[in-house]
């Protein structure tokens, strides 16, 4: 269970960089939003890049939460991802936008 996290936090951390754009550039500059499902989602109407940006690290992400749901027995995917979206948005920083229970995307 410990690599779970670690893993959840290195995906929440960690910079992906596609065309000079990094996953922290992206949030603090309020071009997405960290949803409850573990995924992103663009904030707006995101340009081509963003959303390519996007599409880029949710892919990244849902083989990382298949592999943890693989090598947790009894755990569904939608767990993994849900457990995911809780550490992400906790360990972002204050004016990330995250998804709020409404399914709208707020600043922390």
């Amino acid at each position: 269970m410990r690599k779970f996290f670690l893993v959840i936090l290195a995906l929440s951390s960690s910079t992906f960089d596609l065309n000079a754009v990094s996953l922290d550039q992206a949030r603090s500059q309020g071009l997405v939003c960290e949803g409850t499902d573990g995924l992103l989602t663009s904030v707006g109407s995101p340009s081509g890049e963003i959303q390519s940006f996007i599409s880029t690290i949710n892919a990244q992400r849902n083989q990382e939460y298949a592999k943890i749901q693989q090598s947790q027995p009894g755990t569904t995917l939608e767990q993994v991802k849900s457990i995911a979206a809780q550490e992400i948005i906790y360990s972002v920083p204050p004016g990330t936008y995250i998804m709020n229970a409404q399914g709208n995307c707020t600043p922390k």
